[in-house]
């Protein structure tokens, strides 16, 4: 009878997290016992069935592998290399191998639904602001190219510009690692992209980050891991959360989970759907608990962060469907600002139907599109090169200015709010 007991769980799960890519063969060629393994790749399960193992006829199979596909499956592995893994995916499988994957199937998901409710939790970030309570920071986009595209000149301006007005923090809008996000946690690009290029004093400050679509073609989780942060303790990054501000809430929501062309078009990029799929349930649970998360703030200004336009005038023009799902909430929670990036310019857009309003700033390196197609909200300022976004934020005002690679002024803006008595 086939025996786990010899696999290591804990080497498993670590090269689940560092090679996302890993197939069905990878999984057996990890497992003890010669009835497990398997010669060949991935392309030998392509449009048939693999080859049978000898133990899917015995009974005694269904505890062990029951757990060992419960422990597999939480470490991102799909369902259906599970099965292969073990030679259960074919249509040939007798009545004990159908017992197995009912109960795996039924078992799995009740697990995922289980997980990715977690996932959908907000947690919470505290940033204890100066004195009077004031914020300064920048906000910076789409950057990470080992210094290239003009990035080390934008982060060199921004040091300028942090020092100047003495940031608490930088927010990174996404796209954090081109072009196809980080292999891992030892993925030099980390340091090449982020600790090696902003090495300005001034942005020696906590660099609060959510994911881009070029992530997610990557090792998403890596980016999350806690790895980082000891690598380099400036580097925050979640899927989605609340930072506590004093004055402001800043709400980080994973937006690429929204974009259903990620999920349809799989053959030309692969996205790491790892702690996400299924994702209805997903997007369903973060709406959920972003709109509680904005209905119990009490927080003077409401800013909400995404990677993908809600917004703009550049290529990629609005996201639909954070129009439809997303917009919705931030308009009825009365949020001030929804700040992305994805479209590789500078923009400022006012809803025309609320105070809402969008600034795009993702020109941390390869800019200059040549797509100007405005839309039907008002565009007060548009953009279409390199450069980021500085926000001054008290109780009573929010002043935001646009830089460009040599630190210029392009666009400068301000809004207020009065004190209300019990201000």
């Amino acid at each position: 009878m086939l025996s786990l007991t010899p696999l290591r769980w804990e080497d498993l799960w670590l090269d689940v997290f560092q090679n996302p890519r890993r197939d069905a063969f990878a999984i057996r060629s990890r497992l003890p016992g010669p009835s497990c393994r398997r010669r060949g790749s991935i392309a030998d399960f392509s449009g048939k069935d693999p080859p049978r193992t000898s133990a899917i006829g015995q009974f005694g199979l269904l505890p062990s592998l029951s757990s060992a596909l419960f422990r597999l499956s939480s470490s991102g592995f799909s369902l259906q290399a599970l099965l292969w893994a073990f030679g259960l995916g074919g249509q040939t499988a007798g009545m004990a191998a159908n017992a197995v994957v009912r109960g795996i199937n039924l078992a799995v998901v009740g697990l995922s639904l289980c997980f990715v409710s977690s996932l959908a939790k907000l947690p919470r970030v505290e940033h204890h602001a100066g004195g009077d309570g004031a914020l300064s920071l920048l906000v910076v986009g789409d950057w990470g190219r080992k210094g290239l595209f003009n990035q080390s000149e934008v982060a060199m301006q921004m040091g300028k510009i942090g020092e100047h007005l003495d940031i608490d923090f930088v927010i990174s809008t996404g796209d954090n690692f081109y072009e196809d996000g980080l292999t891992g946690v030892d993925d030099g690009a980390f340091h090449d992209s982020f600790t090696n290029v902003y090495t300005a004093k001034s942005l020696q400050k906590p660099w609060y980050s959510v994911l881009g679509n070029h992530d997610y073609r990557g090792d998403a989780i890596a980016q999350l891991s806690p790895a980082l942060k000891k690598i380099d303790s400036r580097w925050v990054c979640m899927r989605s959360f609340v930072l506590d501000a004093g004055v402001a809430q800043f709400f980080f929501v994973d937006t690429t989970p929204f974009v259903l062309e990620y999920w349809n078009e799989v053959e030309e990029h692969n996205y790491d759907w790892r702690q996400v799929a299924p994702r209805e349930q997903y997007v369903g649970n973060l709406l959920k608990e972003l709109d509680s998360a904005l209905a119990k703030s009490s927080a003077r200004w409401k800013f909400v962060v995404g990677h993908h336009t809600m917004r703009s005038a550049s290529e990629h023009g609005d996201t639909e469907e954070l129009v439809e799902e997303l917009l919705p909430v931030l308009k009825a929670r009365k949020v001030d600002l929804y700040i992305n990036g994805h479209d590789h310019c500078l923009e400022h857009v006012s809803s025309q139907d609320s105070p809402l309003q969008f600034l795009t700033s993702g020109g941390g390196s390869k800019a200059w599109r040549g797509v100007y197609e405005p839309n039907a909200d008002k565009l007060r300022f548009f953009y279409d090169g390199q450069g980021f976004l500085s926000l001054q934020v008290c109780r009573t005002r929010v002043q935001m200015a646009f830089y460009d690679v040599q630190g210029n002024v392009l666009y400068r803006w301000s809004t207020g709010k009065e004190l209300g008595p019990s201000a």
